[in-house]
């Protein structure tokens, strides 16, 4: 009987733990539709050392627009995309994970001409950001080259 009641009890503290930890995980999001996207990222400070990778839902159409490393301000390009390529970046973001990046926040106090980036995502029922110095989320490398390559190949389709 003694062993029943402790095995029971045993039973129920694991269920109890999973339970928890379950509920303390953030869900997974699945990037579809989004809205509006943003990557900005610095390399130093020099003049026009900033980079801007966007599109924007207008209208129902995709604008994307993009502001190469080096180039005035005035001169960001902005041209019309297909959903396809929306869908294509939007697979990027699932494939990495991007939602784990939602309220990345961190910096490197220590270091005084280092590179920065700012990263937004909307979709109709949430937003997701990120932003840091000389710091960076799980995966950021591979989803900045992944997205400026699309950027990129794109704008020199549209050029």
């Amino acid at each position: 009987m003694k062993y029943k009641l402790l095995l029971l009890i045993i039973v129920i503290v694991v269920i109890v733990i999973a339970i928890v930890i379950l509920s303390k995980r953030k869900p997974k999001l699945s990037f579809k539709n989004t809205t509006s996207f943003r990557l900005s990222f610095t390399q130093g400070y020099m003049m026009n050392s900033d980079s801007i990778y966007e599109y924007k839902l207008e209208n129902d159409k995709y604008i994307m627009s993009i502001k190469p490393y080096l180039i005035d301000r005035e001169n960001i390009s902005s041209f019309e995309v297909d959903k396809s390529i929306i869908e294509e970046i939007e697979t990027i973001f699932n494939k990495y994970e991007v939602y784990k990046w939602d309220g990345f926040n961190k910096s490197d106090q220590d270091v005084l001409d280092g590179d920065s980036f700012s990263f937004s995502l909307d979709m109709n029922d949430s937003h997701i950001s990120a932003s840091g110095y000389m710091k960076w989320p799980e995966n950021y490398g591979k989803v900045k080259s992944e997205i400026v390559n699309i950027f990129e190949r794109e704008f020199e389709k549209n050029k």
